[in-house]
């Protein structure tokens, strides 16, 4: 069983490495491409996949792998589509709502496992809604910061990221999809993990 888990924890911190390389192959390939905005996006997208492990190494919290893989693998998925422009591709019209609804998911679970941790530890003493509220407004509040970086992106460095109104709402959908979804599922959790405890763990 031991073995088992730690051969998981290592494919994942592999794979989530191993994705952030990619992510610097694809700064460097913006860079000489000359899209400096692109690369900065790249770049930023890199420092951002290092938040979890920084997030551990500050806050003493114990954080699941998964969560470091998930973060790099929605940013990647991000950077991805923009290299290659998959966010305007008929194509490929769903590639933007999945990278929102996965992005934002990602964001909620981060946030919904802090706020846990938090409460168990006793720092903070939160009832199960409130749990919720707290993973759902933030993780709506950087949806929103992220659309409002979008609108100023296309304002200033001429990027076309937010196409109009009916595409910022289509976006903030899923986000608001994707906030509640894990919320629900978090409540859900914690609640069954606590009838669990309560009857001795059977």
């Amino acid at each position: 069983m031991i073995n088992k888990f730690l051969n998981r924890r290592i494919i994942s911190l592999t794979i989530s490495w191993g994705l952030k390389v990619l992510l610097f192959l694809l700064f460097c390939l913006e860079l000489y491409a000359e899209d400096y905005t692109a690369a900065a996006a790249a770049l930023i997208a890199l420092f951002l996949s290092l938040l979890p492990a920084a997030i551990e190494r500050n806050y003493s919290i114990n954080l699941p792998k998964v969560i470091d893989f998930a973060v790099t693998f929605s940013l990647f998925l991000h950077i991805f589509g923009l290299y290659y422009n998959l966010y305007h591709d008929p194509v490929w019209w769903w590639w933007d709502n999945m990278t929102h609804f996965l992005g934002t998911a990602v964001i909620a679970f981060l946030a919904f496992y802090i706020i846990f941790v938090f409460d168990y530890l006793g720092k903070i003493r939160l009832t199960l809604p409130f749990m919720a509220l707290a993973t759902w407004t933030t993780a709506l509040a950087i949806g929103a910061l992220w659309e409002i970086v979008e609108f100023y992106s296309d304002k200033f460095l001429g990027t076309h990221t937010a196409i109009d109104l009916a595409d910022t709402i289509h976006d903030m959908s899923f986000n608001l999809l994707a906030a509640v979804a894990v919320s629900l599922i978090g409540v859900y959790y914690v609640n069954w993990l606590r009838k669990k405890q309560r009857h001795g763990g059977q």
